[in-house]
């Protein structure tokens, strides 16, 4: 909670922050430059949301306007906000219909919050309304957040943003020119209570979406030639698995995080090694390429990505080969291991049928089905892929594939490489199944069930 301010030790902090940055001072009162900083590394992480939450949770009141609002923005105050409410701390936060880009559901998402007054500033044609400031009133002083961000995901925790904080006493000239501006907005006869215009508004987002969207399909309806080109990671991958291929090894592992790209980094080094003249350590160059996974949808999604890579115009044929489809004849097979286990359909291929052969979530090589079809064929070279190699039985994935890593990208590293989206964890406080609250907590699954979704 707030205490009283400190008026030396505000001073003190501002000799800090704009005279000299070697003056010692209380870090309590320090302006701040708020940024994103994107850097995982222990000690540096700096969104702009943590200042802001803990803001929200410390004031008496606080004064919000924001040119946008978007439901991913409203998700990270929602539990904050529930606080605020259980509290009484009141709020008012004032948005705008510029270039029609809140989502009208994160505002219709405040207004159900009582202790919460939302309203719209309606620019006239030719205007616009791009504020950005967070202002939170305490017993004794004012601390403002004020610079670039809007109330969306990517602006609080992202987006390149430049955002400066200060406290303040309320008779500081600041403070008052920023408070006076904010008063002035909100009782502008341009601002509107989010309930007499909202209708009106998602009316109008309603049909410029529509014609963006008939825009859109215009355009992709267009000729278009799209030349892939492999990612960094993609790129070391190649270039290692092409020294492993020439070198003799006929095995090799790809260790990359969920969502980094391995499918199409088998793709591309496919077509770099089919491009390559056979290495005499290879009795066969490679033509034919089987892709085994343990789903179809993950089958179908890996065909389009390869056809995609590789295209046809050297005679290439794709198919699949799972319980809804029986290809076999074409030179890329993408099959389900279920199916590919199976005795009546195994005995129909050749061992040397395929000369490279890729094993999608490799660290399920381990199980019968798959030391069945690694028993049965004989490639030039076996891939496994995975994001987890380490298995907590006795099989060792390393193992099978000679412990030879072609590449390897952990979870962290990806996000530092900026190869995977950020992602925030939400925790679920309530246990409710067809609005009914449920005391027994001893069922998980019930988080993800139909009901309660």
């Amino acid at each position: 909670m707030d205490h009283k301010l400190n008026i030396e030790d505000l001073q003190e902090s501002l000799q800090t922050s704009f005279i000299c940055k070697k003056h010692d001072s209380s870090e309590k009162y320090r302006s701040k430059f708020l940024i994103n900083s994107g850097q995982f590394s222990a000690g540096n992480i700096q969104k702009v949301i943590c200042d802001i939450l803990d803001e929200l949770r410390g004031c008496e009141s606080f004064d919000i306007s924001v040119a946008f609002i978007t439901d991913g923005g409203v998700n990270l105050l929602t539990q904050t906000l529930l606080e605020l409410k259980e509290k009484g701390i009141k709020g008012r936060i004032l948005t705008t219909d510029y270039n029609l880009f809140s989502e009208p559901s994160a505002l219709k998402e405040l207004a159900k919050f009582e202790n919460i007054d939302v309203r719209m500033y309606r620019c006239k044609e030719g205007s616009g309304f791009h504020v950005k400031s967070f202002i939170f009133n305490h017993s004794s002083q004012c601390n403002v957040i004020i610079g670039s961000s809007n109330l969306t995901q990517n602006a609080l925790t992202t987006n390149q943003e430049w955002n400066v904080k200060f406290v303040s006493t309320f008779e500081g000239e600041m403070v008052f020119l920023i408070k006076k501006e904010f008063e002035k907005l909100w009782n502008d006869p341009l601002s509107f209570p989010l309930e007499e215009v909202i209708e009106e508004y998602e009316q109008e987002r309603k049909t410029l979406k529509d014609l963006q969207r008939k825009a859109k399909a215009y355009i992709s309806s267009l000729p278009q030639k799209v030349e892939l080109k492999p990612n960094k990671m993609q790129e070391s991958f190649i270039k290692k698995l092409d020294e492993i291929y020439h070198s003799g090894q006929n095995r090799a592992l790809l260790i990359s995080a969920t969502g980094t790209g391995k499918t199409y980094a088998a793709a591309f080094s496919v077509k770099h090694l089919m491009e390559q003249k056979k290495p005499e350590h290879h009795k066969r160059p490679i033509k034919k390429v089987l892709f085994v996974v343990h789903r179809e949808q993950i089958a179908i999604q890996a065909k389009n990505s390869f056809a995609r890579v590789i295209g046809s115009e050297h005679g290439q044929t794709y198919g699949l080969l799972s319980g809804n489809h029986k290809d076999k004849e074409c030179t890329f097979l993408f099959s389900t291991i279920q199916t590919l286990s199976l005795d009546r359909i195994l005995k129909d291929f050749a061992p040397d049928a395929f000369d490279f052969i890729i094993i999608d979530e490799a660290h399920r090589s381990g199980a019968n089905s798959y030391d069945k079809i690694m028993a049965h064929f004989q490639p030039e070279f076996w891939l496994g892929m995975t994001a987890t190699p380490e298995r907590t039985d006795d099989k060792d994935v390393f193992k099978i594939f000679n412990h030879q890593i072609a590449y390897e990208i952990r979870l962290k590293d990806a996000l530092d490489y900026n190869l995977l989206c950020p992602f925030h964890y939400h925790g679920i406080s309530d246990l409710k199944i067809n609005n009914e609250e449920q005391k027994d907590f001893s069922n998980f699954a019930y988080l993800t069930s139909d009901e309660r979704v």
